[in-house]
């Protein structure tokens, strides 16, 4: 019968000379095929290994097969397992101190009232951002300290109201207070009169032994990169009534980054070096409020409640949920399941359930 091989005419050939072609072809051929035959093991062996990495470890493959590790606060990639070490500072927002130092820098920033319709920040830092000053520092709520009890971070902060610094001990943070001992990790400006005039800084936080090469493991929320930035036919406009004027908060979507652009109180919010600040995704988490006391306001972090989740242009309404104290606050979309987020930096705005919101 027939047999085709490479190098060979075909013709009728005995059993011992089929043999013998046989023989003489993997003679010349058969160092060959024993490297493709390895080359498909390895590459089974290596898919196989990658796989379990990419499992065991978050990592994020690119295009061009270099593996990447995510930030657990921003989402993006990076190219080192490294452990997200946090740092959380409260950050005034009182009109006669803008613009503020170092809210730029920050990962994950969480705007609430205080007193007297005033809002005041919370950034999230990672130890190793280089970021020069940051402030002006100010004083700590007991809600506050919830949210920065779900990151296990260094918490600086200039004292604080009676309910916080009674609480402040039964959370698993480090207390960076600068009223104390703790002085000394903080610096101050000239810009503006005491308590308006305190700083603190990568320089300064670097020099906290306890800080240093510390692994923190906490739940990260869930990221996903934009096939494509999406930009609206009308734009989009998102307009926060905190209390009055000054604190109108006001995101607009720029199509070309990406980004929203932060608007406040009427005028762009810029950073000291004169940088509008902006952020790939805005969340509108609202929460029941009360007072404390004849000055103390009162905010829900327990629980679930509404949120409006903005990013790419796009806006989807849900919810939010928190177990217990310390646990992560998650976010849902309308079918309860947990929301994506594109990698980048994050703002929440909190808010009572009753506050005028337009977008």
């Amino acid at each position: 019968m027939p047999f085709l091989l490479p190098g060979f005419w075909q013709k009728r050939r005995s059993t011992g000379n089929i043999m013998n072609m046989i023989k003489s072809w993997f003679k010349q051929y058969g160092n060959l095929v024993l490297i493709v035959l390895m080359m498909i093991g390895l590459t089974g062996f290596l898919t196989g290994g990658l796989l379990l990495i990419l499992e065991l470890n978050k990592e994020l493959p690119q295009t061009n097969r270099e593996v990447l590790y995510f930030n657990q606060l921003t989402g993006f990639g990076q190219n080192a397992k490294m452990s997200v070490n946090p740092i959380a500072v409260m950050v005034e927002n009182a009109t006669e101190i803008r613009p503020q130092f170092g809210l730029g820098a920050a990962s994950v920033v969480y705007e609430a009232l205080v007193e007297g319709g005033i809002t005041r920040f919370m950034a999230v830092y990672d130890y190793r951002d280089q970021v020069e000053k940051i402030g002006p520092v100010r004083s700590a709520r007991p809600y506050f300290l919830d949210w920065a009890a779900e990151y296990q971070p260094a918490f600086f902060h200039v004292g604080g109201s009676p309910q916080a610094l009674e609480a402040i001990n039964g959370y698993s943070i480090i207390d960076i207070n600068e009223m104390g001992v703790n002085e000394i990790y903080f610096s101050r400006g000239s810009r503006q009169e005491w308590p308006h005039n305190v700083y603190t800084g990568a320089s300064l936080w670097q020099d906290i032994s306890d800080l240093k090469n510390r692994q923190i493991t906490f739940k990260s929320w869930r990221f996903k990169p934009a096939e494509e930035i999406y930009c609206p036919p009308a734009g989009q406009k998102i307009i926060i009534d905190f209390s009055y004027g000054n604190y109108q908060v006001r995101w607009d979507y720029d199509c070309i980054t990406g980004r929203y652009l932060r608007i406040n109180g009427g005028s762009e919010h810029l950073d000291e070096a004169g940088r509008q600040l902006t952020s790939e995704k805005v969340i509108i988490q609202f929460v029941k409020s009360w007072l404390i006391d004849t000055e103390r306001l009162g905010l829900q972090t327990v629980g679930q409640g509404k949120a409006i989740i903005f990013q790419n242009g796009r806006v989807a309404e849900g919810g939010w949920q928190k177990a217990a104290e310390g646990s992560r606050t998650e976010f849902l979309n309308t079918t309860g399941e947990t929301v994506e987020f594109l990698p980048g930096k994050t703002w929440i705005e909190v808010v009572p359930p009753l506050t005028n919101i337009s977008y």
